[in-house]
């Protein structure tokens, strides 16, 4: 299968969480998706340039002081590359959900502990401002700051990386070589 009927394939079944994906089809269409929004940030880039960001030092009024201390350059995809991360965010998942399907496993096993990653932020948050305090403080604000420990950062960050390498061994594993419960091997099955 080449990179381009993996990509169709998955676009194809963007909504179907149901059968089995191979290691080959989920790994190429996330390589099909990773091209093109490099291309993306080019073409982005020749058309509208970076956005730059130019810092100063400032009095207490605001005011900038002197010369600039830092000009950054930052290229994205813009528009362009967004709205295509947002199309193909739907098939990204479902490849992903019938991909761990092939191996045997439910659907939803890499998103739980990211899920669970955002659930202990979240409940750290309203440890340290409470209910009433998280809730007026992004009314007024918008969002919500909360000072954290280099430890706790640390300790955080740990665990989205094992979480990371975890979800990454997933999705490597070799599929099962006959029928499971969520369908026929899909080597075995013309598209």
């Amino acid at each position: 299968m080449t990179m381009l009927e993996a990509a169709k394939i998955c676009f194809r079944k963007g909504f179907t969480f149901s059968g089995r994906a191979t290691r080959s089809e989920f790994w190429k269409f996330i390589l099909f998706i990773l091209l093109v929004s490099i291309a993306l940030i080019i073409v982005n880039s020749a058309i509208f340039g970076p956005t730059i960001t130019v810092s100063y030092n400032v009095d207490s009024l605001g005011n900038p002081i002197g010369d600039p201390i830092a000009i950054r350059k930052q290229y994205s995809g813009g528009i362009f590359g967004t709205t295509f991360l947002l199309i193909c965010a739907l098939p990204w998942i479902t490849a992903g959900w019938r991909r761990m399907h092939d191996m045997g496993k439910p659907g939803y096993l890499p998103y739980l502990p990211f899920l669970g990653w955002w659930l202990i932020m979240f409940l750290i948050l309203l440890a340290h401002t409470g209910v009433s305090g998280f809730f007026s403080e992004y009314a007024q604000q918008s969002h919500v700051q909360v000072p954290v420990s280099g430890y706790l950062a640390g300790a955080m960050l740990v665990a989205f990386i094992i979480v990371l390498i975890l979800n990454i061994h997933w999705l490597a594993t070799p599929s099962e070589s006959k029928t499971n419960k969520y369908g026929p091997n899909p080597s075995e099955v013309i598209q």
